[in-house]
This record gives C-alpha cells, sequence and structure tokens, in this order.
C-alpha cells in the first residue's frame, strides 16, 4: 500500500533489502545472536526510514563479512533469502526514532545497544551548536565514544530530542567545524547528509578513520594552511555527493589507501581542482573535465588512473607554475590521455615517469605550447609525431627517454640546451629517428640536448633539419652516440668544430670510400663554398655518390666536409635550395 501506521509514504521513499529468514537458528555468537531476534522463522515488516535501513544492512554485512560461508556460520541452517519492500515512514514517531539524538548541555547523546567493543553499549557524545528553530547543527570538536576504541558515527537523517520540543527535530543543515575530526583516534567512520558546510582540516592525519560519506545539495569545504582530509592513512573510502563544481583546495593528500573511483569524487562539469587534490593516493579508473580552467601542481601525482580526458580554457598546466611535482608524474597505470586545452605552459614533470602510456603523443603534447618545462614528458611511454607551432622555450628532459619518433618545432625557438648531467630536452630517446627545428632565430644547441648517455642505449637519430637564418653553434657531445644521416641547413654554414660535434657518432672515411652522412645546403647561403669548411671530392668519392643518387644532378655535390689530419671525411656536402635563399629576378618596362 506505500503507507506505515496508516501515513503515506512517497515512491522516493520506498527501497527494497533483502533479509535472510532462517528455518533454525544456529548459535553463532557474531551472526546467531542478530538473526535469532530479527528472524526465528518469523516474516514481519519493518517500519524504517533510509539511513537506519542502511545502517542495519552496513551492521550485517560487517558481520557476515567475517565468515566465508554463511552456512558454516549458521551450522548450515537452511536460508531462504526473500526481498521484501519496507517502507519508509514519514511524519510518524516511529520514524523519528532510528537516528535520534538528545541534546542538553550543548552536546547532543546517542546510545546504541550491543554496539562497542565486546558487546558492550556504545555511547557517543557530540559537542554541537544547535538550532532548534531552523534545525541548524555543527558538529564541533571533543567527541566522545565511550565502549568502543573507535566506532562509526552516523548522523544521516539524525532528529534530535530538544527539552523545549513536544517531538524530535530533524537536522536540515549540518556544518562541522573546523578541525573537528583532526588527529583524533575514535571516529572509524563519519556519515551525514544535509551537509551545508565542512571546515577547514575537518579530518586532517586522521590514522584511524576508514571511511568518509556526505551528502548535501550545494555544500562548501573550506581550506588553510593544511589540508581537509590528508594523510589519513586508514582512510579507504569517500562518498562527497555535496553538490561541488570544483575541487577548492588539497582534499586527499597523502591518503596512501584511498582507492575509489575518480568519477565518484570528480564530475565532467568540475571547472577546477586544487594542487596536490588527490596527491598519492590509490583512487583509480577515468578523470574527465570538460570545462576544466584551472588544476593545480601535484593534484594527481603518483594516483592509479587509468585514463585522463581534459578539455575546456586552462592555458597553463599547472595554473599556477610551481616546482612541487607534475600534475599526473609517476603515474604508472595512466594508460591513456587527451589533452584539449589551449595551453600556452607545460609545467615541470607534468606527466614525468607515465611509462604505461601508449596513445599518440600528439594527443598529450598540445601543439600551440609557448614553454615545455623540465621533465613534462620524461620516460612516457607514448609514440609517434609531435609538432609544436609556437614554443619559444624547451626545459631540461622535457622528452627525455619517451617514445616519441618524429618532432617539428616551428616558431621563435633560439636553443635546445641540456646541462653537464646528460638532462638534455630530447636525450635517450630510443625511438627518435628525425628532428626539424624550423625556428629563423634558432642560433645554438648546447649539453647534450639530443645525446644518449651511452653507446647501449638504443640509438636511431637519422636526420635533423635546422631551418634557422643565423649560423648555429652545436656543442660537444650534443649528439653522443647519434648516428646521424642526414643533416640539412637552411642557413649559413656553422664552423667546423659545430660541424664536427654534429657528427661525433659516425666515423670518417678516405677518399676512396663513401661516406656515413649527407649534409644539404644551400650554395647560395654563406660559408658552404668555404674551404674552412669543405673539401674538395675525390674522383672516387664523387663517383660513389652519383651512383647512390641517380635522381640527382652531379653538380649537385659541392664535396665533402673538411678533411681531417688523416685525409678522412665523414660527410658529403650536397647543394639544396634554402627557403632563405636570396630572390634572383628581373624586371620588365613595358611601354
Amino acid at each position: 500500500t506505500g503507507s506505515s501506521g496508516g501515513v503515506p509514504v512517497p515512491p522516493e521513499k520506498r527501497f527494497l533489502i533483502n533479509y535472510f529468514f532462517l528455518e533454525k537458528c544456529g548459535k553463532n555468537k557474531d551472526n546467531g545472536c542478530v538473526l535469532k531476534e530479527v528472524c526465528k522463522g518469523r516474516l514481519f515488516l519493518a517500519s524504517v526510514n533510509l539511513s537506519s535501513a542502511a545502517n542495519a544492512v552496513r551492521g550485517f554485512r560487517k558481520n557476515f563479512t567475517r565468515h566465508r560461508k554463511l552456512e558454516t556460520s549458521m551450522k548450515r541452517s537452511p536460508i531462504v533469502l526473500l526481498s521484501v519492500a519496507v517502507f519508509a515512514a514519514l511524519a510518524t514517531v516511529s520514524a523519528f526514532g532510528d537516528n535520534l539524538w538528545t541534546f542538553a548541555n550543548g552536546t547532543i547523546t546517542k546510545t546504541i545497544p550491543g554496539g562497542g567493543d565486546e558487546g558492550a553499549n556504545l555511547v557517543w557524545t557530540v559537542p554541537v551548536s544547535w538550532n532548534p528553530a531552523t534545525g541548524a547543527m555543527t558538529v564541533n570538536s571533543g567527541i566522545v565514544c565511550d565502549g568502543a576504541v573507535a566506532g562509526d558515527l552516523d548522523l544521516c537523517d539524525a532528529t534530535v530530542a530538544d527539552a523545549g520540543y513536544a517531538e524530535p527535530v530533524p537536522v536540515t543543515a549540518l556544518t562541522t567545524a573546523p578541525a573537528f575530526l583532526s588527529g583524533k583516534t575514535n571516529v572509524s567512520a563519519f556519515f551525514a547528509n544535509h551537509v551545508t558546510t565542512l571546515g577547514a582540516r575537518s579530518f586532517y592525519w586522521n590514522t584511524v578513520i576508514q571511511d568518509i560519506r556526505l551528502w548535501g545539495e550545494s555544500a562548501t569545504i573550506k581550506f588553510d594552511y593544511y589540508s581537509w582530509a590528508g594523510s589519513c592513512s586508514a582512510l579507504t573510502n569517500a562518498v562527497l555527493d555535496i553538490g561541488l563544481t570544483s575541487i577548492p583546495g588539497p582534499l586527499f593528500p597523502s591518503c596512501a589507501s584511498l582507492s575509489v573511483d575518480i568519477a565518484t569524487l570528480v564530475k565532467p562539469h568540475f571547472t577546477s581542482i586544487a594542487a596536490q587534490a588527490f596527491a598519492n593516493t590509490a583512487v583509480y579508473g577515468k578523470l574527465e573535465c570538460s570545462n576544466l580552467s584551472s588544476i593545480g601542481a601535484s593534484a594527481f601525482v603518483k594516483t592509479k588512473l587509468q585514463e585522463v580526458v581534459l578539455r575546456g580554457t586552462a592555458t597553463t598546466l599547472p595554473t599556477s607554475p610551481s616546482r612541487n611535482g607534475g600534475i599526473f608524474e609517476q603515474i604508472t597505470t595512466l594508460t591513456n590521455a587527451v589533452i584539449d586545452l589551449p595551453l600556452s605552459y607545460v609545467g615541470q614533470n607534468m606527466f614525468y615517469g607515465c611509462n604505461a602510456l601508449n596513445c599518440p603523443a600528439e594527443q598529450v603534447v598540445p601543439s600551440c605550447a609557448e614553454t615545455i618545462y623540465d621533465g613534462a614528458y620524461g620516460q612516457c611511454s607514448f609514440s609517434g609525431h609531435v609538432e609544436l607551432t609556437n614554443v619559444v622555450s624547451i626545459g631540461l628532459s622535457a622528452f627525455a627517454e619517451s617514445g616519441i619518433e618524429d618532432i617539428r618545432i616551428v616558431g621563435e625557438l633560439t636553443t635546445v640546451a641540456g646541462n653537464a648531467q646528460g638532462n638534455g630536452p630530447f636525450c635517450n630517446m630510443a625511438s627518435l629517428t628525425n628532428v626539424v627545428l624550423d625556428c629563423p632565430n634558432f642560433r645554438s644547441i648546447t649539453n647534450r640536448a639530443f645525446a644518449v648517455q651511452s653507446a647501449a642505449y638504443s640509438h636511431r637519430l637519422a636526420s635533423i633539419t635546422i631551418g634557422s637564418t643565423n649560423r648555429v653553434s652545436i656543442d660537444s657531445a650534443s649528439f653522443n652516440y647519434q648516428p646521424v644521416s642526414r643533416v640539412t641547413f637552411h642557413g649559413p654554414a656553422p664552423d667546423l668544430p659545430s660541424l664536427q660535434n654534429l657528427l661525433v657518432a659516425r666515423t670518417a672515411t678516405s677518399g676512396t670510400a663513401a661516406k656515413p652522412s649527407t649534409i644539404y645546403a644551400s650554395k647560395r647561403q654563406e660559408g658552404w663554398l668555404s674551404d674552412e669548411i669543405r673539401s674538395v671530392a675525390s674522383e672516387t668519392e664523387r663517383s660513389l655518390w652519383v651512383a647512390d643518387n641517380p635522381d640527382q644532378k652531379p653538380s649537385a655535390l659541392l664535396g665533402v666536409l673538411k678533411r681531417d689530419g688523416n685525409g678522412k671525411s665523414k660527410a658529403y656536402i650536397v647543394n639544396e635550395p634554402s627557403p632563405f635563399d636570396p630572390f634572383i629576378g628581373f624586371i620588365m618596362y613595358l611601354n
């Protein structure tokens, strides 16, 4: 009938709950006593509210999971599983009685018979600020749990018996005071609905709490100098169904046991996620934000995410550039990512160490980025082609040890620089075969920029194009162990040491052998016909080059790279027109 005690119950308050009914009860002390009171072979209907039903299920499940088989714990008593409809009564005294608290002297109290350790009564004493006229309650610090080392504090659908009111008053707006459970050890779980405000540091450094579940329509989480629920080492579950549109501060950093689907905590409509919000937790699944405007440093560092999809208006990642760690640093479970944002800044270590990424690199590396900071994509296993059309700065180890095969850089980049420790932006890239630097103002390659660490590393860089109008300098060790076989310059000739440094991994051959590399450059660009960098090709060298290049005119061969003291050279020099060549033409006047 959808009613209880003659009072109509709306459909949204009805639900199904499974009860076990026994023909004969066992005597198991954990389950038998409970079920003996509930069942005794008889069928009956109970009038409860949603909270008490949930508590009943939760309590039964807690006892049930202590045993691998219910039949064993009940001495194989026959079990009949029956689903019965239980209706939540509204506006009745019985409905108020299920989570009823008593208010006096600034506290609410409740006794749960047999709810403590070893069957003792569990008595809660909770300091509160209480306004029965509005149903507004603030839960303060100083909570006492008698009868157990720690208990589950449930304020869902709480009602309060107050001496000034004939009927118990329901809590309609719940607030938690700052640090109300911070560092406490007597609350193992906290449940509440009708939540409106959650104080700063509510659960910070609580090493006992295992479960936090909160419901509300449009709650606010306060933050100060510490995280809201950080370093809760025992926390395994969290529900925040409180109407959030963003994560405004460090929510659960260093809660290493927190293992929940991130989709239950961060919704696609969220516009911002604060720094360290979920750092060093075990949250997993797919993070998706379709209207993201900001995200902070280390927000998801060392989590267990499998997929990340970010779209929106954010122009920097992280939003406040920081050296405190990458947003998705060292997520070794991450296999796919899509960064569809108009980024100008990619922060330090953003995806560093994501060595399970197997998606195309172009999904993760935004072509519009102007600055790519140190380690941003270091040790990422993604593959394929990357094109940067607006870049001006690339930091140390930005792409080091990543799986990219081809890189094209267009823009105002002037240098690719590493350091003496070998942390070049493109160092130790085992799959890199081709690099194009189409940057008219480019000037230098320094300090192991493209080097690999040793001959034991896989090294495949075969082709590099330097599209600069400047005379580019190349430091020693910039291309260590890289077998560059084709080099194209659009501008003037570098000095001889720079060319030798670029081809450092190549072995010079005599005038009777083919050359291992070829330099393509325009004879109309300054320096390429100079005796400082060029030697005349021998007849044998010319014949070998013509035979290997039947589609080119023999006159295109300008010579070979300057021979060393043994008469050996590392490369042919071949004429190829440059986009920077001066225009040659004529003007015709017609009368």
